[in-house]
């Protein structure tokens, strides 16, 4: 690449992302994401681009998310190969998602592919990696079972006294995926938000009201 030689492919992958730094856009996330220990800037499209000229390799997205930089922590969910995730590697990836729009990458990328129906139902039922394995749900949910949709289901209402933003639009985001799978699982989302109709609670009125309008016009 104009004339120069990497020693690694994680060399490469820097000095493209490097390359394309967007400064303006990088000062803007590390105000919103100071869990990071480097912004680059670069936009999703911009990450996916650069990924499509790499392999997936195992060694290459293990550095990246190790990193603790945003854009190599993205690039990580791409290019760690499907076929060599252990339970081990998900408990890690899990537990060591810093931030919400890391575990939208890590469950839509990687884990969407991965993990079993049982295993995203049984994450669904636990208050561990809840977040995570809500967004998982929302992406695997046209190829799940009509049991493991109903379970699914079944598994939120004890998690929604307590939601963030990021997480009421991630359990709207499974809703509707849910009833646009399974039209007949609509009564059940009904009554799954139901409890929330006077909730004055800015996050789960948000909530109510997303999966309100889809059930009436969506």
């Amino acid at each position: 690449m104009n004339g120069f030689s990497f020693p690694t492919e994680l060399d490469r992958l820097r000095f493209l992302m490097r390359k394309a730094v967007n400064g303006i856009l990088a000062e803007h996330l590390r105000e919103s994401f100071p869990q990071y220990r480097r912004i680059y800037g670069l936009e999703l499209p911009r990450i996916r681009e650069i990924c499509a000229s790499f392999h997936p390799s195992r060694p290459l997205a293990i550095d990246l998310w190790n990193s603790n930089v945003r854009e190599e922590m993205f690039a990580a969910t791409l290019l760690f190969p499907r076929d060599d995730v252990s339970p081990d590697d998900v408990r890690f990836l899990l537990s060591t998602a810093l931030t919400g729009e890391l575990q939208q990458q890590l469950a839509r990328n990687l884990l969407s592919f991965v993990l079993s129906e049982q295993q995203v139902c049984s994450l669904l039922e636990s208050p561990d990696n809840w977040t995570c394995a809500v967004l998982t749900a929302a992406e695997m949910a046209p190829v799940l079972s009509p049991d493991s949709r109903a379970r699914c289901l079944l598994a939120l209402p004890t998690h929604l006294s307590d939601l963030t933003l990021f997480q009421a639009r991630a359990v709207a985001a499974l809703l509707r995926a849910l009833l646009r799978a399974d039209p007949h699982l609509h009564d059940a989302i009904r009554d799954t938000v139901a409890p929330l109709a006077q909730d004055k609670d800015y996050a789960r009125q948000f909530l109510f009201q997303e999966v309100t309008t889809e059930l009436l016009y969506g």
